[in-house]
């Protein structure tokens, strides 16, 4: 799915249901999270992380931070309260409306809607932090990778960037997955006409359509490195469902300031 459609279904999702939307809680579909728990998830998330972070004994600094794929503000309000500006970047309007209504730092926080394969409204050398988070496993490995590019771009000289991606189907969900119907359907059929029965099958069941993709870890390593980062960490993370083995990388940009 390309960039653009990829946010036309973020957008009938932001429009439905924005928080389950992030967090696919079961129990909450529907309408059903808070926003007070929504958003608390975000800090007990951001929390853990700089507390992992500290461990790693890195320069850290507080001035500027992005949360790449912000949907309804989750992490980004979390960031708020610890750096001194905070911008939340999203494919999708509606959630970018969202963001704005729950947004508790209006005077240090801002949402912007990001809809091409650059982050162009972003300077060179602009941030000390990238956060992003069950976004980038959602679009095509190709896209993710041209993010990632921009995130070393937009990145200072020992800036950190921590992001989530899942590596690849679990044995047992791939061997399920490849005998199911759409794993058929895939195999017979060219990738442009299985997108065609994707959306058919979407508008049918009138459910959006949310991908999953994964990257291999080592191909991940070896992107960052030739970005010129320095990896210190790679951490298995359950968090993008049962079926996926899921990382979550830190690395640093290498360079002088």
């Amino acid at each position: 799915m390309d960039l653009k459609n990829l946010g036309k279904e973020w957008n009938v999702l932001g429009k439905s249901d924005p928080f389950w939307a992030v967090l696919t809680w079961p129990e909450k579909k529907g309408g059903k999270w808070k926003a007070d728990e929504f958003f608390q998830t975000g800090i007990n998330e951001v929390s853990s992380i700089f507390g992992d972070l500290r461990k790693f004994n890195l320069e850290l600094a507080f001035g500027q931070a992005m949360d790449f794929g912000c949907g309804a503000g989750r992490l980004t309000q979390a960031l708020a309260a610890i750096f001194d500006e905070v911008v939340g970047v999203d494919i999708a309007a509606s959630m970018i409306e969202t963001a704005d209504r729950y947004n508790q730092y209006p005077e240090k926080c801002r949402y912007f809607l990001n809809k091409g394969e650059q982050l162009e409204t972003f300077t060179d050398s602009s941030f000390d932090f990238v956060l992003s988070r069950l976004t980038l496993q959602h679009m095509e490995p190709q896209y993710a990778k041209g993010y990632i590019q921009e995130f070393a771009r937009i990145l200072r000289p020992k800036g950190v960037l921590v992001f989530q991606l899942p590596s690849a189907l679990k044995p047992q969900w791939k061997s399920l997955y490849e005998r199911g119907i759409r794993g058929v359907v895939k195999k017979l059929f060219s990738k442009k006409l299985f997108n065609f029965y994707r959306k058919i099958r979407a508008r049918l069941t009138r459910t959006p359509i949310m991908e999953m993709y994964g990257i291999e870890k080592n191909e991940v390593v070896s992107f960052l490195e030739r970005l010129n980062f320095t990896i210190i960490n790679v951490a298995e993370v359950g968090d993008a469902g049962p079926e996926w083995i899921s990382n979550r990388y830190v690395a640093v940009k290498m360079g002088r300031d």
